[in-house]
């Protein structure tokens, strides 16, 4: 049981902190107009990964 809260606790940590970087690059990506879409986009597939790497490690942990 405490693992799991353990567990659950770090991926809400993590999920926050990539969500605070997702953020910050959006924001400071005033850079010519195709750069910065394709900028963004780049580092919300990267965090979607992160996201799907975190899920599949608390609910299948090695």
């Amino acid at each position: 049981m405490s693992t799991s809260f353990t567990a659950m606790n770090t991926l809400g940590r993590a999920l926050i902190h990539f969500h605070s970087i997702a953020a910050g690059i959006t924001a400071a990506a005033d850079v010519p107009e195709p750069a910065s879409k394709h900028h963004i986009i780049w580092w919300h597939l990267q965090i979607l990964y992160s996201h799907s790497v975190l899920v599949r490690f608390v609910y299948n942990p090695p």
